[in-house]
């Protein structure tokens, strides 16, 4: 379980902010003490109505930013396959609404800022984010929320945590040509699902580089369209 100080002290208290077409989109653990300590908590699935024109759309947009750390999904000292931080990237509890059709893309962002607060003198500093995130994202079937987990400070980010008892593993993406934003695309049945947001900053930068430490911003869009059921005559 992650402790309210472990968010505080780590990436994931850098937050720009989120907006959503319909979808809820909340900077909150919807289980708070029990399982995985997720940053975001999402429900999308349904058509939504345009702001503007009032016209209903076949679709649902939420919409978030955040950072993570530079290595946080691939730390090359780790030993495999547990090559991720658990407290240094993002999870999001996504709670799919309706069997759809999901893009989830991930992309650099500048200016995202937050604050750190010292874990001995509780002195609060306003912090600003790095902006060379090479993103990756995890998969994930169900939420962690059972109260006997205790999390481990590394995970495997192309596998089923070993300390997990609720995710099953789905699929990842990540930024394997050296792309500043991915795109993952899937058929979602209603439920629930968990995502981990990283970075994978050590496949492209060396340990003289800038972009090899430190927290980097992100802003993670996930589309949902409601799958269409289709009756044949005579099916």
């Amino acid at each position: 379980m992650k402790k309210t100080i472990s968010i505080l002290l780590g990436s994931s208290a850098l937050i720009l902010a989120s907006a959503s077409y319909a979808s809820d989109v909340k900077f909150a653990d919807p289980a708070p003490n029990k399982g995985i300590g997720y940053e975001w908590t999402v429900n999308i699935g349904n058509t939504s109505v345009d702001p503007v024109t009032k016209a209903t759309r076949k679709y649902e947009v939420a919409e978030f930013t955040g950072a993570v750390g530079a290595k946080s999904k691939y730390e090359p000292s780790f030993t495999a396959p547990n090559f991720g931080w658990t407290h240094t990237s993002d999870w999001v509890a996504l709670n799919v609404t309706a069997d759809s059709f999901v893009t989830i893309e991930v992309a650099r962002q500048q200016g995202v800022t937050g604050y750190s607060v010292d874990a001995t003198t509780k002195a609060v500093t306003d912090t600003t984010a790095l902006d060379m995130l090479y993103p990756g994202i995890s998969v994930y079937q169900n939420w962690e929320e059972n109260a006997a987990t205790v999390e481990s400070h590394d995970f495997n980010p192309m596998g089923t945590p070993s300390w997990t008892n609720d995710l099953k593993y789905i699929d990842v993406a990540y930024a394997d040509q050296g792309q500043a934003t991915i795109s993952y695309s899937i058929v979602l049945a209603k439920g629930k699902y968990s995502l981990n947001i990283g970075g994978v900053n050590a496949l492209w930068c060396k340990a003289t580089d800038p972009c090899y430490l430190g927290d980097h911003g992100y802003r993670a869009k996930i589309t949902s369209t409601p799958l269409v059921k289709m009756y044949f005559p005579g099916g």
